[in-house]
């Protein structure tokens, strides 16, 4: 019992350390102007970025919704992004039965990773975006993985039944996929992990 309410206590903590962190965040008036003015122009350039990728040859046709486990030692960005990472490579070793070269793989699915936080800040979780996969990597086998297997290879992912989503592109508005929690403090798109074409 003493367990479960300490662990409710450490929580409460957390979740008030969170919320004092929001309010301190934007408390100056200029600086919220300035701050929409500056979200306008991440979101503007992570468009482009988007747009200028397909237009090198980038072609999603999967988009993939992963949550993460909340973790007190991240404090940053790049500690997000070593989870991700891992994610990532045990996708493609998987992907390519344990091939840990999987890199150099000349004509692999291309990917675009983000991360975002949900709209109160606490629901960490990978947005992907991924090229068509061979044919026995289809929506159930990507179901499969991103539902189970990934749980078993990555601890930081969220074990709950179905939580991971796949969903099929249809529309050109990809940029709203990945970028929609963009703001002028946090840029969703995990450029050192995606795959861009140059």
């Amino acid at each position: 019992m003493e367990k479960t309410k300490d662990k409710f206590l450490r929580e409460l903590n957390l979740k008030r350390k969170r919320e004092e962190l929001r309010q301190k965040r934007v408390s100056n008036a200029s600086l919220v102007k300035t701050s929409l003015s500056l979200t306008r122009r991440i979101r503007n350039a992570n468009t482009q970025f988007l747009l200028h990728q397909v237009d090198k040859g980038f072609s999603p046709y999967w988009y993939i919704v992963l949550h993460l486990k909340e973790k007190e030692r991240r404090v940053d960005i790049y500690d997000w992004e070593a989870d991700v990472r891992h994610v990532r490579n045990m996708f493609f070793q998987t992907y390519y039965d344990g091939d840990r070269d999987w890199k150099e793989r000349r004509h692999r699915p291309k990917a675009i990773w983000g991360i975002e936080f949900g709209k109160e800040g606490v629901r960490p979780h990978i947005n992907l975006l991924v090229e068509r996969t061979r044919k026995e990597w289809n929506e159930s086998k990507l179901h499969e993985f991103f539902n189970k297997e990934i749980c078993q290879l990555a601890r930081c992912v969220w074990e709950e039944k179905e939580k991971a989503k796949i969903k099929t592109i249809y529309s050109l508005g990809l940029h709203g996929y990945i970028n929609k929690e963009t703001t002028w403090e946090f840029s969703p798109i995990l450029y050192r992990i995606s795959d861009i074409i140059k």
